[in-house]
C-alpha cells in the first residue's frame, strides 16, 4: 500500500467533486486500507467505500456512474489480457483502438481467425486509457506467449499484426513500440531463452543505436546529441559520433539483440534512456509509451508513474 497515494487522493481522482470530509465512525481503523496488495484498480477500494458508507455529499451522481463504468471497462481489459485464449485478441485490440481506420482491421482480423474476431469486437466496445495500454500489454504478453507456440504460428502472428498496423497507410511511433514489445516477447526458437548473456563490449552498437533513437524522439528532439552523449557516459560506452538517422523500424531488431544483455546492464540501460526522457523535466504520452515498452522489452524497473506526479 505504501507505493499507491493517500486513501483521499485516490478519492479525489474518482470524484473530483467530493468535499474531502470522511464521516465519524465508531474506531479508529480506516477499513479501506485493507485491500489486497494490487489495490491500483481503485474499482474495488471504491466500491467498498462506498458499502461502508466513507463517501459522502457526491453533487454528481453522472460522475460516480461515468468513472465506474470507465474502472469497469479497464477491469474488463486486463481480465482478457489474462487469459490465453484472448491475450492474443487484446494486443490486435489495443492497436485497432488506435488506428485510423478500425473497419479495415477488424476485416483483416475476420479473415484471419473467426474468434480472435469476435474477441476483439468485445474489447473494442469497452474504453481503455491512455496510460493504462502498456500496463494491459504487460499483463498480455505472457499469455500470448501461452497461445501463440511454434515458429510458423509466430510468424502468422507477426505478420498478421504488420496488416493491422499498417491498414490505415501510416505507421505511428505507439504502433512500433507495441510492436517492439511483442516481437522481442514472441521468440521464435525456446533455445534463445537459454542462450548466455553477451558482454557490454560485444552489445556496444546495438546499446548505442537503441540511445540515439531514444533522443531522436525525446524532448522533441531538442538536445538530442547532448542527451545522447550524457546517456552514453552513464552507460561507459566509448564515445562515437551521434547519429540523427537510425530508422525507427530497426527498434525490434535492436531490442531482440539487447535481450542478450545481462540483467545489471539491462537495468543500467534503462536507467539512461529515462535520463535522455526525462532532460527537460517532462514526460509526454508519446515518451511515457516508449519507457513503457523499453520496461517491458528489458524487464527492469522504471519508475515511470513517478516521474509524471502519479502514485
Amino acid at each position: 500500500m505504501h507505493t499507491h497515494p493517500d486513501t483521499r487522493q485516490r478519492i479525489h481522482k474518482l470524484l473530483p467533486h467530493w468535499n474531502g470530509e470522511l464521516p465519524q465512525t465508531q474506531d479508529d481503523i480506516v477499513r479501506v486500507a485493507t485491500f489486497d496488495k494490487d489495490d491500483s484498480n481503485v474499482y474495488h477500494a471504491a466500491s467498498a467505500a462506498f458499502a461502508l458508507g466513507i463517501i459522502a455529499n457526491i453533487s454528481d451522481e453522472s460522475l460516480l456512474k461515468k468513472s465506474t463504468e470507465n474502472l469497469e471497462n479497464e477491469e474488463y481489459w486486463f481480465n482478457a489480457a489474462r487469459l490465453p485464449e484472448k491475450a492474443p485478441a487484446v494486443v490486435v485490440a489495443m492497436l485497432a483502438r488506435h488506428n485510423a481506420d478500425k473497419k479495415a482491421c477488424l476485416d483483416i482480423a475476420q479473415l484471419f481467425n473467426k474468434q480472435l474476431y469476435e474477441n476483439i469486437k468485445q474489447l473494442l466496445e469497452h474504453t481503455l486509457p491512455e496510460k493504462q495500454r502498456f500496463a494491459v500489454l504487460a499483463v498480455a504478453l505472457p499469455n500470448v506467449r501461452l497461445n501463440i507456440i511454434g515458429e510458423e504460428n509466430i510468424n502468422k502472428y507477426k505478420t498478421f499484426l504488420q496488416n493491422i498496423i499498417k491498414s490505415d497507410g501510416k505507421i505511428t511511433l505507439f504502433e512500433h513500440c507495441v510492436y517492439a514489445a511483442v516481437f522481442g516477447s514472441l521468440k521464435v526458437s525456446s533455445l534463445d531463452t537459454f542462450l548466455p548473456s553477451l558482454t557490454q563490449e560485444q552489445l556496444m552498437e546495438p546499446m548505442q543505436r537503441l540511445l540515439m533513437l531514444t533522443a531522436r524522439f525525446a524532448n522533441q528532439g531538442k538536445n538530442a546529441e547532448a542527451t545522447f552523449y550524457a546517456a552514453n557516459e552513464y552507460c561507459g560506452l566509448p564515445i562515437i559520433a551521434y547519429q540523427d538517422n537510425i530508422p525507427l523500424g530497426s527498434l525490434s531488431s535492436l531490442l531482440v539483440r539487447l535481450d542478450r544483455l545481462s540483467p545489471l546492464h539491462k537495468q543500467r540501460l534503462m536507467d539512461a534512456i529515462k535520463q535522455i526522457i526525462v532532460a527537460d523535466d517532462d514526460v509526454s504520452n508519446e515518451e511515457h509509451d516508449w519507457l513503457s515498452m523499453m520496461q517491458i522489452a528489458l524487464g527492469v524497473a522504471c519508475e515511470i508513474e513517478e516521474m509524471n506526479g502519479e502514485g
